[in-house]
This record gives structure tokens, C-alpha cells and sequence, in this order.
């Protein structure tokens, strides 16, 4: 039995932490999030700190 099998059945809800959110202003935090991650990701991988340059193949 995996640690995931064995701690499954453990999982409850808190009721008492259950809380509602405004649609619309839960909706604007989340795509303004994901708009700014997926700049810093495609800024991070198009950077000079993502550029290989001693590889061992350019080495010869």
C-alpha cells in the first residue's frame, strides 16, 4: 500500500474553513495571476540565464 492509499481515506473537508468568494473579484485575481506567471515563465526561458554554453559538445 502506497503512503497515497494509506492517507487517502484521512482527507475531510473543515466545514468551518469553507468560505464563499465573490465570482467576479476571485475571477480577475486568478487570470491577472496567471497572465503575470506565464510572462515571468516566458521571460525566464527566453533569458541569458537559460542559455547553455559550455556543453560538452561545444568544448571540441
Amino acid at each position: 500500500m502506497t503512503i497515497c492509499e494509506k492517507n487517502f481515506p484521512k482527507l475531510h473537508e473543515v466545514e468551518s474553513d469553507i468560505s464563499s468568494v465573490n465570482y467576479d473579484e476571485f475571477n480577475a485575481k486568478y487570470n491577472l495571476r496567471d497572465v503575470e506567471a506565464r510572462m515571468k515563465m516566458r521571460d525566464l526561458v527566453n533569458s541569458d540565464a537559460n542559455k547553455v554554453t559550455k556543453v560538452f559538445s561545444t568544448l571540441f
